[in-house]
């Protein structure tokens, strides 16, 4: 199964949920049953033989849930109910039953939050949380649920998960600091390279330019922060958060397709929006204040939306719509080519 496989599935399953009359109070059992064994079943490739629901003990101290049991790579899930915050203190105890029984992973999950744990990393549970992944975002999800999958676990490939999780969230703050340790070692091996006068910021600088995209390169809105990235290409798909792949030729339809899709599925905002002005979209070909649009076009189910906008305009308005009505976004991908190639 790809990764947009993945992500459209788990996606179908969540809708499917959200639909049941309790949600979302679900029971910590109708989580367990609904949620949690159905993703491990039909996004991590477990079966019903590759698992077991552990019983509750006086103490409380086993966790939910043992996979791969009786195996030398059997793991612990710990389980929540949906509306349960998660801390880390929730995977203690299963660290800890994991710990005694010579077992290196841990999985806390609500369903709609997921926590890996590697029992390896000495420290508190905190210390030795590796990765996250939530509803909100199905991309890392999907990833979650594949570096936790049973293929993963059978080949190792968790461990390489693990260390990628936990090298990206070391770079992500490192290469944020010109003082950092990883940065200064980086001066030092640029200046030994003849570079006298680089500096941190300079190495930051490198890391933080925009790069130029390449021919047929996937971007979600979130790559797309400079103006500069968007100049002599133009859009040829898009990817909806559902995975659904529309062709298009023009930013124009890059906005239309995106707004449409947003009121499909409930996500749009009523006309006029914004509320005070109305100048992205509205029920008549004006503004509130009145001002009429420079270059309207109905689009069905959302008003007229104004298309006088330029490419970074478009992503600006687009990343504010997400934002405000819980989409990720980086859940929405343009694939970019050159001009004059196809």
């Amino acid at each position: 199964m790809t990764e947009s496989e993945r992500t459209k599935k788990i996606q179908e399953i969540l809708r499917e949920i959200e639909k049941l009359p309790t949600f979302p109070k679900l029971s910590e059992a109708d989580t367990c049953e609904k949620v949690i064994s159905r993703l491990m079943r039909e996004i991590a490739g477990y079966g019903y033989g590759d698992y077991i629901q552990q019983p509750v003990d006086a103490l409380g101290a086993k966790p939910d849930y043992e996979f791969l049991p009786s195996t030398s790579q059997s793991w612990y899930l710990e389980a929540k109910a949906w509306d349960t915050a998660l801390k880390d203190e929730h995977a203690g105890q299963a660290l800890n039953y994991a710990n005694q029984n010579g077992r290196r992973w841990v999985v806390l999950s609500n369903g709609s939050e997921w926590r890996l744990y590697d029992n390896a990393i000495m420290g508190t549970p905190a210390e030795k949380l590796v990765s996250t992944a939530d509803h909100e975002d199905l991309s890392r999800l999907a990833k979650f649920l594949d570096g936790i999958s049973k293929d993963s676990v059978l080949s190792g490939g968790i461990s390489d998960y693990a260390i990628f999780c936990r090298m990206s969230r070391l770079l992500d703050k490192q290469l944020k600091d010109p003082n950092s340790e990883i940065v200064q070692v980086l001066v030092q091996k640029l200046q030994q390279c003849g570079l006298a006068g680089v500096t941190g910021e300079h190495v930051l600088r490198y890391f933080q330019s925009p790069q130029p995209p390449p021919d047929d390169g996937w971007f979600t809105l979130d790559d797309l922060k400079n103006p500069s990235q968007v100049k002599f290409t133009k859009p040829k798909e898009t990817r909806m958060p559902d995975s659904t792949l529309i062709p298009v030729e023009t930013w124009v339809a890059v906005l239309q397709e995106a707004l449409s899709w947003l009121h499909q599925n409930g996500k749009l905002p009523p006309a006029p929006y914004p509320p005070e002005s109305g100048s992205l979209f509205n029920s008549t070909p004006n503004t509130v204040k009145g001002k009429p649009y420079r270059n309207y076009k109905p689009v069905k189910g959302v008003g007229y939306v104004e298309c006088h906008l330029s490419s970074h305009g478009i992503i600006t308005w687009l990343k504010r719509l997400c934002k405000q009505n819980g989409i990720p976004t980086n859940s929405i991908s343009i694939r970019l080519v050159s001009q004059g190639r196809v």
